[in-house]
C-alpha cells in the first residue's frame, strides 16, 4: 500500500504517519500471534487487521485535511493511546508483548509532545486498559508463546531502530542548521563590518570633501584678492597717468609706469601660478630641460629675490660654490621652486635671516643637487607641515596674517618630482624652517642638451 502524498502537510503529521505505520502493523502482528496462542475468534483478528493496514492511512488523511496538521495530530494520538490500552486486556496483558506495545507509545509521545504530553495520553490508554478489563475480566500471563515473544523482541528491535535513525537524522540536521546558522551569522558580521568600513569611509570622503571645497572656496577668495591688487594698482596708475601726465616730470612717469610694469609682472606670475596647477592636473605638464651651469642662475634668481627678504629686514646669505657645474634640468622649472621658496621664508620671517645652499652629492646613490633654503621666522607644527603641500592649503600663524593664493610651495614639489627629485621641510615653532629641494644631476632619460 502506498503512502499518501504528503505535500502541504505538517512535518509531525508525516513523522506519525511512519511511526504509525511502522508500529501498528508490528502491533498487529505480535496480536495475530497472541490469538493464535489463546485461540481467539476471528472478529479479533479483523480489528486488528483495521487498525495495522488501516488506522495509519486514515489518521493520515484526517490530520493532512486539517487547517492545524500540528494539533491535529495530538489529538490523534488519544486514539493511538485508546487502540493499544483497549488490546491489553485481549492478550491477557501478557508481560512481554504487552511491554513492547506500551513502551512504543510511550517512546512515540515522549518524542512528540514531552513528559506531559507522554503523561496525558498514558493515562488514556491506562483507562482504555481499565473499561476494557472490566467487560471482559481480568487475566495475566506471566509469559507468552516463543513466535508471540520473538515478534514482540523483533518488532522491540525495529521500533527502536526507527526512533534511533530519527534521532540521528534529526541531530544531523541540528547540526547542519547551526553550522549554516554559524556561517550566516558570520557572513552578517563580516557584511556589518564592510558596511560599517564603507560608512566610515564616505564619512571620511565627505568629510574630505568638504574640507577640500572649504579649501577651494578659501583659494579662489585668496586668488580673487590677488588678483585683484595688481589690477587695482595698474588701473589707479594708468588713470592718474591719463590725468596728470600733462603736468608730471618724466621721472614720475617712469616711476608710475615701473610701478605698472611690477604690477602687471606680479598679475602675470599669479596667472601663471594657476594655469602651472591645472596643466599639473590634466598631467600636460612639459618639462624643457637644457644643460647649464648652475652657479649663474642661483646668483641671478636670488638677486630677483633680494629685495623682497630684505623688504621685511632681514639678512639674506647665497652659499653657492662655482664646484656646483653644470646640470641638465628645466632651469624655467628651478628659479620658479627658489623664488616661491625664497618668496615664502621673506613670507613668514621679520628682522631675522634667511640662507640659500647650494651643494651637489656625488655619491654612490647618484648624482643629487641640493638646494636648501633656512629661515628663522615663526616656523610650523607637525599639524601645519602635514597639510604644507595640500593643494589649496596654506599655513595661518596666529597673530599673522597670511597673503598669497596657496600655491606656490605646493607647485615647487610637484616640479620637483617631475624633474625626478622631491621637497621636504624640516621645521620647528618659533625657531623657522628648512626646505629641502633635491634634483637629480640630470633629468632620468636625458642626455646632455645644449642650451644655445
Amino acid at each position: 500500500m502506498t503512502a499518501p502524498s504528503r505535500r502541504s502537510v505538517h512535518p509531525l503529521v508525516g513523522l506519525d504517519y511512519t511511526l504509525r505505520l511502522v508500529g501498528h502493523f508490528g502491533t498487529m502482528l505480535i496480536l495475530f500471534s497472541a490469538f493464535a496462542a489463546q485461540g481467539e475468534p476471528a472478529p479479533l483478528y479483523l480489528g486488528a487487521v483495521a487498525q495495522g493496514l488501516g488506522w495509519p492511512h486514515l489518521a493520515f488523511l484526517a490530520a493532512g485535511a486539517s487547517s492545524d496538521g500540528r494539533r491535529a495530530e495530538h489529538l490523534l494520538l488519544y486514539v493511538d493511546a485508546l487502540l493499544i490500552g483497549a488490546w491489553l486486556p485481549v492478550i491477557h496483558f501478557a508481560l512481554l508483548p504487552a511491554a513492547v506495545m506500551v513502551s512504543g507509545c510511550y517512546m512515540a509521545f515522549l518524542g512528540v509532545g514531552g513528559p506531559w504530553f507522554t503523561l496525558r495520553r498514558m493515562g488514556v490508554m491506562t483507562l482504555a486498559a481499565l473499561l476494557v478489563t472490566a467487560i471482559t475480566g481480568f487475566q495475566f500471563a506471566l509469559t507468552s508463546g516463543v513466535t508471540t515473544n520473538a515478534l514482540s523482541v523483533v518488532c522491540l528491535l525495529g521500533y527502536g531502530s526507527m526512533f534511533g535513525m530519527q534521532t540521528y537524522l534529526q541531530a544531523r540536521r541540528l547540526i547542519a542548521s547551526r553550522k549554516l546558522s554559524d556561517h550566516q551569522r558570520n557572513e552578517i558580521l563580516a557584511t556589518s563590518q564592510l558596511l560599517d568600513q564603507a560608512r566610515a569611509a564616505a564619512e571620511s570622503a565627505q568629510l574630505q570633501a568638504e574640507k577640500a571645497n572649504r579649501a577651494k572656496s578659501m583659494f579662489l577668495a585668496n586668488v580673487s584678492h590677488e588678483l585683484r591688487t595688481p589690477l587695482n594698482a595698474i588701473i589707479g596708475y594708468s588713470e592718474m597717468l591719463d590725468e596728470d601726465v600733462g603736468t608730471m616730470s618724466a621721472d614720475q612717469v617712469k616711476a608710475d609706469v615701473r610701478r605698472i610694469t611690477s604690477a602687471g609682472r606680479h598679475l602675470l606670475s599669479l596667472i601663471d601660478n594657476v594655469l602651472d596647477l591645472s596643466k599639473i592636473e590634466a598631467g600636460e605638464m612639459q618639462l624643457r630641460p637644457e644643460t647649464f651651469d648652475l652657479a649663474p642662475l642661483i646668483r641671478e634668481t636670488a638677486m630677483t629675490a633680494r629685495g623682497l627678504v630684505e623688504a621685511s629686514g632681514n639678512q639674506f646669505v647665497v652659499r653657492c660654490p662655482e664646484s656646483v657645474g653644470k646640470v641638465t634640468l628645466d632651469p624655467t622649472k628651478v628659479r620658479q621652486i627658489l623664488l616661491n621658496l625664497l618668496s615664502n621664508a621673506a613670507k613668514f620671517t621679520r628682522n631675522g635671516s634667511i640662507s640659500l645652499d647650494v651643494g651637489r652629492d656625488r655619491g654612490e646613490s647618484g648624482d643629487t643637487v641640493l638646494l636648501v633654503v633656512r629661515d628663522s621666522g615663526v616656523g610650523m607644527s607637525r599639524d601645519q607641515i602635514s597639510g604644507l603641500f595640500r593643494l589649496f592649503g596654506q599655513v595661518h600663524t596666529k597673530g599673522q596674517q597670511t597673503k598669497g593664493t596657496g600655491l606656490g610651495l605646493v607647485l615647487s614639489r610637484q616640479f620637483c618630482q617631475l624633474m625626478g627629485g622631491d621637497l621636504t621641510v624640516d621645521s620647528t615653532p618659533g625657531k623657522g624652517s628648512v626646505f629641502t629641494a633635491r634634483l637629480p644631476g640630470r633629468i632620468a632619460g636625458v642626455s646632455q642638451v645644449s642650451d644655445g
